[in-house]
């Protein structure tokens, strides 16, 4: 939508990744004068037929190299977004850049005169563009206000970061021993969280949002979240969602939410998501070869100590994770004796394809912390 940052963001991209920023208003004023004296004089309809048209010969002279930012509304015109769903297909990325939708009212309603106003009121424009966007993009970055110098710098570089990611220029999984703490807040938008972040996650390598533990699944409350947690650390994001059944708070039926929120992660370019391997085979795939350059944590959770290590049940699971190709696999049983932490050890040496996190809960699982390696 206008005033979402397109301007400023496309700048920041360009200045990270050495591209030329293109900037579609421009090239249209360049050929055919103020936009907003254009519509006054011409009609809307008018300056759409033209914005396609410049569109059309900026998507073929800077298809490569460069960063374009188009008009909010250039997904009213149907030629428009088959224009951008095939610039997808042809393996670019089309980012939607949002902005809280209050924030942007606040903004055009109070502050900006520079540019033509809508014809209906800017939630109706929001609610009728909201699906245009989805379906005509393969990325989504929602930027939070930011009220310091400070949160506007860290967001810039939490920016780049996240261009690293979705253009598979990111770092690759660590190859030695690392860290990750986990956020189990309802919601990180609290005067009590969002300060502390930095000093929660100091000497960790990625942050886990856990969001089978936030207030809504909401999709724009959940994206939100990310946001909030890029516009206040550095850090590589897990996303995880875990279900009851594996020692969580997410519905175990809610099948089809899983996957809609598991979608969302990918767009929003998520580093790492973290995906049970007990969810059925079929969505196990579909997910799998949709990850683009998000990294799978394949996990398996066992609270009640049922499956030694030596059981078929981690061999079977393990298999399950090599089959659809996870970056990582990752194993929580539950120590019984202290003899259970030696056959984990026995299990982790035999099972070396992809990175193994290997973890035994419980009191005598605890006991091996300081007396064997992880």
């Amino acid at each position: 939508m206008r005033a979402a940052g397109k301007t400023t963001m496309s700048g920041i991209i360009s200045e990270v990744n050495g591209m030329e920023f293109v900037d579609l208003d421009s090239l249209f004023e360049e050929q055919y004068g103020d936009i907003k004296k254009f519509i006054q004089a011409n009609g809307w309809a008018d300056f759409r037929k033209k914005e396609i048209e410049v569109a059309t010969s900026a998507f073929k002279k800077y298809a490569e190299g460069h960063v374009i930012s188009t008009g909010g509304g250039i997904v009213e015109t149907p030629a428009a977004r088959e224009l951008l769903k095939s610039y997808i297909k042809s393996g670019g990325i089309v980012l939607h850049l949002h902005r809280n939708i209050e924030e942007t009212i606040n903004f055009l309603s109070e502050k900006d005169t520079s540019r033509p106003a809508y014809a209906e009121e800017i939630v109706e424009v929001w609610k009728r563009r909201e699906p245009m966007y989805n379906e005509c993009s393969n990325y989504f970055f929602f930027s939070p206000h930011c009220s310091t110098t400070k949160e506007f710098n860290t967001l810039k570089k939490s920016m780049g970061y996240f261009i690293s990611e979705i253009t598979g220029e990111s770092d690759p999984v660590p190859n030695k021993r690392s860290y990750f703490v986990c956020l189990t807040f309802p919601t990180l938008k609290d005067e009590k969280v969002l300060p502390n972040i930095e000093a929660i996650t100091s000497g960790s390598n990625a942050v886990e949002l856990r969001v089978d533990l936030l207030q809504s699944y909401e999709p724009h409350f959940v994206a939100e979240q990310v946001a909030l947690l890029r516009n206040h650390t550095e850090l590589p994001i897990i996303f995880t969602i875990r279900t009851q059944s594996q020692g969580g708070s997410f519905p175990d039926d809610e099948v089809s939410k899983i996957e809609e929120l598991i979608l969302l992660a990918y767009k929003m370019g998520v580093a790492y998501l973290d995906l049970e391997l007990s969810l059925p085979e079929g969505l196990l795939d579909t997910i799998a070869s949709k990850r683009r350059f998000t990294k799978i944590i394949g996990s398996h959770h066992d609270f009640s100590g049922e499956f030694k290590w030596t059981n078929a049940e981690w061999e079977n699971k393990y298999q399950l994770a090599l089959n659809i190709d996870v970056d990582i696999v990752k194993f929580v049983g539950t120590a019984t004796s202290f003899s259970d932490n030696f056959e984990l050890e026995s299990f982790r040496s035999k099972h070396t394809e992809k990175p193994l996190i290997a973890i035994n809960m419980g009191e005598k699982g605890n006991e091996t912390n300081s007396s064997m390696p992880q």
